[in-house]
């Protein structure tokens, strides 16, 4: 599944992408909260800004995948 897919599946509702083939990995800056990506292999993904509220990654490979976690403060 490429990452226009993925988006346009996620919109319609789609939530279970268990297992799934990504042929893309730059799923930087894409909201995928609520997801369950159990088993899917994403080794090497760019996930940078991505948004991962509540997904499941049960069993996801995601050994030299790009995060990067930012901390959010309410404070002023």
């Amino acid at each position: 599944m490429n990452r226009d897919e993925l988006i346009r599946r996620y919109a319609a509702g789609e939530r279970n992408f268990a297992l799934v083939k990504f042929s893309d990995p730059g799923l930087d800056g894409i909201n995928l909260s609520g997801t369950d990506l159990t088993g899917n292999n994403m080794e090497e993904f760019y996930l940078a800004r991505a948004i991962l509220k509540a997904v499941s990654l049960v069993n996801a490979k995601l050994f030299g995948s790009i995060h990067f976690w930012q901390k959010h403060s309410n404070s002023k």
